[in-house]
């Protein structure tokens, strides 16, 4: 199933967790991002940048609504999956980039 994804190029799939309600399939990665895909279809739903090291550990919680990423930066996020479907992408990465900035 893994072969299906449309991994990018970079990507090289450290952790793979399949959610609880059976539609999505994350993919911590070496590029630093976590990565969504619908698992019918392998299309890839969002791209999680975050981390600043490869991801180690992705999991679903039991309703499938939060995932938890861990990561070689020593640092754990959690990502509400729902609110994120209603986010683009560039979305993602403004709220990552103040994140950021705060903690400077």
């Amino acid at each position: 199933l893994v072969d299906s994804l449309s991994l990018p190029r970079s990507c090289y799939p450290i952790d793979i967790s399949y959610s609880h309600d059976g539609n999505y399939i994350a993919a911590g990665c070496s590029d630093c991002c976590v990565y969504i895909y619908n698992k019918s279809t392998g299309k890839q739903l969002l791209k999680l940048p975050g981390h600043t090291r490869r991801i180690t550990s992705v999991d679903f919680n039991n309703n499938s609504s939060l995932l938890v990423s861990g990561s070689d930066d020593r640092s754990i996020r959690v990502w509400n999956i729902y609110n994120l479907f209603q986010l683009n992408s560039a979305s993602i990465n403004e709220i990552n980039n103040n994140i950021n900035n705060d903690n400077q």
